[in-house]
């Protein structure tokens, strides 16, 4: 995707008019927001992968670059004790997962690989 292009994505959470629904641990957005959102198909549609794990927040790391840290809320975990990466990840390491995921897609995590093979 390039600077400026637009994607439409789906959360599990929302309010239309006076109507409010929350899934525990989704991932929560404000207008303006810099976000590193990772993002999957589902039936069709475009979501935020795990609720809040798929989403890392983007700060300015004090020299003028970027660094992410995930942006979990409401104490989301993975089932099973497994430890996920917090962060801060730097821009150029970030840059190099995603490259290599793009290159070898599969699953990152033991538990997962388990439970579906290597990936899609």
């Amino acid at each position: 995707m390039r600077s400026g292009q637009r994607v439409v994505f789906h959360t599990r959470s929302g309010q239309v008019g006076p109507e409010i629904s929350e899934a525990i641990g989704e991932a929560v957005f404000q207008t303006g927001q810099m976000a590193l959102v990772f993002i999957e198909r589902v039936d069709g549609r475009l979501y935020n992968l795990g609720l809040s794990m798929g989403v890392w927040d983007v700060h300015e790391d004090g020299r003028g670059g970027r660094i992410f840290t995930r942006a979990v809320r409401d104490g989301l975990m993975v089932v099973g004790g497994e430890v996920v990466e917090h962060g801060p990840v730097a821009f150029v390491d970030m840059a190099s997962r995603v490259a290599s995921t793009m290159r070898n897609p599969r699953f990152d995590n033991e538990m997962l690989r388990a439970a579906h093979g290597q990936g899609r």
